[in-house]
């Protein structure tokens, strides 16, 4: 055997190993790898994550919030403001302002480690993301009568509990003679209080995503929950 024609290839094989080795080192200290863009295109969440310097118009130059990080907006062609809280702690997660995109969880749809890993206000309780996160935006069709609609009727502009269409009102309650009135949501949400035909429920606000569940009271009137995505028929 040539013990001198082998040296040069096992010097390649160690330096290509070599090089193999700090490709990867390099790209696990650059971060996470860039979000695919979501097919509804929302983007601003912390952790959407985008490299903005490799953007088709220059670095830091977009088109729409996709081109930029995190929770950073397109404005005038240009990215502005902060992607997400240098530090990430339940004191700067637990606010209206904290977007977080729960079904793209590594772990999981509503799946959490912490506060960190739920949207808003949510907060993470046996490893499930639970409560409400902000009040709900007034949605384009002006349907506004679901139990998951979330909105404060003190802070209404005709005054606390006053309004002028149901979207004043939380919940299911109703806009009556320009007085919120009715019941926001049953007091324990069961499968007793959930399956019923006058519980509506719009799944397509779901924190995890569309339709999908982790019991029927995310799930409209009698639709039930099977294997996380609401199936049946609600009335």
């Amino acid at each position: 055997m040539n013990i001198v024609a082998l040296r040069p290839k096992v010097l390649v094989a160690s330096t290509l190993a070599v090089c193999a080795s700090f490709i990867a080192l390099v790209a696990s200290a650059a971060g996470p790898k860039d979000t695919p863009v979501p097919a509804d295109r929302q983007c601003n969440f912390v952790n959407y994550h985008h490299t903005e310097a490799r953007n088709a118009r220059g670095p830091g130059k977009c088109a729409s919030d996709c081109d930029c990080d995190g929770m950073r907006s397109c404005v005038s062609g240009a990215c502005t403001g902060k992607a997400r809280p240098e530090t990430l702690t339940p004191e700067v997660c637990n606010r209206e302002d904290y977007h977080y995109r729960e079904s793209w969880t590594p772990a999981g749809p509503g799946k959490c480690s912490g506060d960190c890993d739920c949207d808003g206000l949510r907060t993470c309780v046996s490893g499930h993301c639970q409560g409400i996160a902000r009040d709900t935006p007034l949605p384009a069709d002006g349907l506004c009568n679901f139990v998951n609609y979330y909105h404060t009727e003190a802070k209404n502009v005709k005054g606390p509990g006053k309004c002028a269409s149901d979207c004043d009102c939380n919940g299911m309650r109703s806009c009556v003679s320009g007085s919120c009135t009715g019941k926001a949501r049953p007091d324990n949400l069961s499968r007793e209080t959930c399956d019923r035909t006058d519980y509506f429920y719009r799944e397509s606000w779901t924190p995890a995503g569309s339709s999908k569940c982790s019991g029927d009271c995310e799930c409209d009137g009698l639709r039930t929950c099977v294997s996380g995505k609401c199936q049946g028929t609600a009335r």
